[in-house]
């Protein structure tokens, strides 16, 4: 709790879950945090061994990413986030697009999996999301082999994931296009079981 305990600590290893990430992506994907705040965290984390810094040699520009201790935090990460899903969802407050992955991985049931290759684009982020034999494995990053893509905005992606709206009514109102196997895209919305208040 020394490393992980203090305020937003914990959110900004979630963040980094997926891969390197900006200052700026950061900062947009942890809503409410002020940029002295997000400063301060991940000097913290790096000091102690949770975080690293470095040039991206493709783009010149500062990223941050998780260390293999960092890493090693996954299975804590999703153990609270179970912990949390077991009250009802009553906000409809956006999530950020490491935070909706990140769920993905704690609320999969493997009993409603179906086996297939998931393509996602939200929010200008992407990530693909593999099922195969009752797993789940998510990436950052739309992988080229995908069996279908969903392409429309955070709130319609969080809403169609967790059952709130129909892939179909998404769909007539403009907001979520589908590419390659429809039957999968149905599936997905299946295997991410939440409660909801009556």
């Amino acid at each position: 709790m020394g490393v992980i305990g203090d305020r937003w600590a914990v959110l900004v290893v979630r963040e980094l879950m997926f891969g390197p990430r900006r200052f700026a992506q950061l900062k947009a994907g942890l809503h409410g945090i002020s940029p002295n705040v997000l400063s301060q965290r991940l000097r913290d984390l790096e000091e102690s061994g949770v975080v690293q810094r470095f040039e991206h040699a493709s783009f010149g520009v500062t990223v941050y990413d998780l260390t293999e201790r960092g890493r090693a935090l996954e299975p804590v990460l999703i153990e609270l986030g179970r912990w949390g899903s077991r009250e009802q969802i009553a906000s409809r407050n956006d999530l950020s697009f490491g935070a909706l992955m990140f769920a993905y991985k704690t609320v999969f049931d493997s009993s409603k999996a179906s086996d297939g290759r998931y393509g996602i684009r939200a929010g200008g982020d992407a990530a693909s999301v593999t099922v195969e034999g009752g797993r789940i494995d998510v990436r950052r990053g739309l992988g080229n082999a995908a069996d279908v893509v969903l392409d429309t905005d955070m709130p319609t992606l969080r809403d169609i994931s967790f059952g709130r709206e129909s892939i179909t009514s998404a769909i007539r109102a403009g907001r979520l296009r589908v590419t390659g196997d429809r039957r999968l895209a149905g599936a997905f919305t299946r295997m991410f079981p939440v409660r909801f208040p009556a």
